[in-house]
């Protein structure tokens, strides 16, 4: 394992996981260039996983111009998963944020944030940022946050539990800042040489979360409707058994996460419970080849029958709705008109009704 590298005076890293990425690569880049006064504070860690492509050539040039600010790690490939976990272990940030290379960051969010997790969000484990979704394929965007009530705040599990059409969208990697001690303390390695290490990044870590600070400023820029992206549907049905096998990691975890509160265990079924959800999604609507989508289905509910049977109950009525979808042949427009109609039921806390309303989409 890379020994850890102590943290300094910086206030927050950004690790920058990077694969074949020369053509995305100076955007992401060109959008952490702030003032001399926040290039201080500021770490960017660019972790190249094997690229053959001029891309880590590019991040030099990046090196040269800013060499207190910018770093370049280059690795043998080992996934998305493997270039994280050596960007938490080599950063000096108080904070850590993950930037995928093909995406980028709002430059005046950024100066903002640096700002907030200096001083207001200091003793924060978690800090939850707002972001925005580009989609290439039709110019749409759309802003995602908590609300501008709930902006500047804090909070706890509990909160996020009793609120959870407010707060899950900005529990993801795109959502995400963690406290770098915080996170080091629990010792985690992401599942490498797989494809949906960030279910584990959004469900684990974040279980065990006691302080979590809300901002409403957009940090993140969101790249998505490429086909080579892990969401794709083409991807999904393609890598089905990665997104198993994180799933079961993910699920080792609590036997041995112990000492989680209650309200982290909550979480984490809630959390996990979406991603199994979206594991039948996949194998029962999205996946062309039906047969085979189906008994992948089949496969993984009996082996989470018996090994989380909680987790198996909280996701059986989801697994037989779409398993109706999927006879008499709705499409995926069909399944996300029903998980809207869902989400705005506004389920919160141990599956009681929350008192606020949600304002997800």
């Amino acid at each position: 394992m890379t020994e850890k590298v102590e943290v300094s005076g910086k206030v927050l890293t950004i690790i920058i996981p990077m694969y074949q990425s020369e053509s995305f690569i100076k955007k992401c880049l060109d959008s952490m260039v702030l003032g001399r006064t926040d290039l201080e504070k500021l770490e960017v860690l660019v972790v190249n996983d094997g690229s053959k492509d001029c891309s880590a050539a590019l991040v030099q040039e990046y090196v040269y111009r800013y060499p207190d600010t910018v770093r370049l790690i280059n690795k043998e490939n080992g996934g998305h998963g493997s270039a994280v976990n050596r960007g938490i272990s080599q950063c000096r940030g108080r904070f850590f944020k993950v930037v995928d290379a093909d995406d980028w960051v709002c430059t005046q969010g950024l100066a903002k944030i640096l700002q907030t997790l200096e001083h207001q969000a200091g003793r924060a484990d978690v800090v939850l940022a707002a972001y925005r979704m580009h989609d290439i394929r039709d110019g749409n965007m759309e802003m995602v946050s908590c609300g501008r009530d709930a902006a500047g705040t804090w909070t706890g599990l509990c909160g996020v539990l009793q609120d959870w059409g407010r707060y899950r969208r900005l529990l993801t990697l795109h959502g995400l800042i963690y406290q770098t001690e915080f996170y080091r303390t629990q010792d985690l390695q992401l599942p490498e040489h797989v494809y949906y290490d960030d279910a584990y990044f959004d469900v684990v870590p974040a279980a065990h979360a006691r302080r979590i600070y809300v901002s409403d400023t957009v940090l993140y820029e969101y790249r998505i409707g490429d086909e080579n992206q892990s969401i794709s549907r083409r991807n999904r049905e393609t890598r089905l058994g990665e997104l198993e096998n994180v799933l079961f990691q993910i699920c080792e975890t609590l036997e041995e996460g112990q000492t989680l509160s209650e309200a982290g265990k909550c979480y984490w079924y809630r959390r996990t419970a979406s991603f199994v959800a979206d594991y039948y999604a996949t194998a029962l609507i999205r996946a062309e080849n039906r047969r085979r989508g189906r008994m992948a289905a089949r496969a993984f509910s009996n082996r989470l029958k018996q090994e989380n049977r909680k987790l198996w109950r909280m996701s059986r009525l989801k697994y037989f709705v779409l398993f109706f979808m999927h006879v008499i042949r709705l499409k995926e427009e069909h399944l996300q008109a029903l998980f809207r109609i869902r989400e705005r039921a506004g389920f919160g806390y141990r599956g009681k009704k929350s008192s606020r309303k949600s304002n997800s989409r």
